[in-house]
This record gives C-alpha cells, structure tokens and sequence, in this order.
C-alpha cells in the first residue's frame, strides 16, 4: 500500500470515529500518544516500573494519528520524508 493511500485510510477511520475532531485535538491526540510511547518505552527499560504496554501498538498509534494530521493539511508525508532523507544525507 502506497503511504498517500494509508494517509487517507487513517484519516477516514479516525474521521469516522469522530467527526467533529479538529486539527488542533489530532495534534493533543499525538501529543498524548508520544507520551503513552514514551511510557512504554520507560517500563521497557526498567527505568520505570509498571505493567508492560504493547509497543507497537503505541507506536502504531503514534504513526496513524500523524499520517491523519498530515491527511487533514493535504501533506504528502511520503514526500515530505524523502525530502528530508535526502537532506539529512547531504549534512556530515
């Protein structure tokens, strides 16, 4: 699947689920992922204790909600990425 494809896939089933959510509540939503990712990560490493958490999933999570925000601005994030790779590969 080409990632313009999934972009719109996970804006539709977010948009789905609700509505009304604006630009503004998907970047918190994001927000509040990293910091569950965040969290899994600590209890991975034993930096911080509790109940293990699926890493994937929250990184999934993380991933999807960026991939709608980016649907929302009309992003090609695919695009958008290989600009910077190429970028990121001219700097020493």
């Amino acid at each position: 699947m080409e990632t313009r494809e999934l972009q719109k896939k996970c804006f539709f089933a977010y948009n789905n689920r609700n509505p009304r959510r604006n630009l503004y509540q998907r970047f918190l939503t994001i927000v509040e992922e990293v910091g569950e990712l965040s969290e899994a990560l600590l209890v991975m490493d034993n930096v911080k204790p509790g109940k293990k958490i699926n890493l994937k999933k929250e990184m999934a999570d993380v991933f999807s909600n960026l991939l709608s925000m980016s649907e929302m601005l009309n992003i090609d994030i695919e695009t958008e990425t290989l600009k910077k790779l190429r970028f990121l590969s001219r700097r020493k």
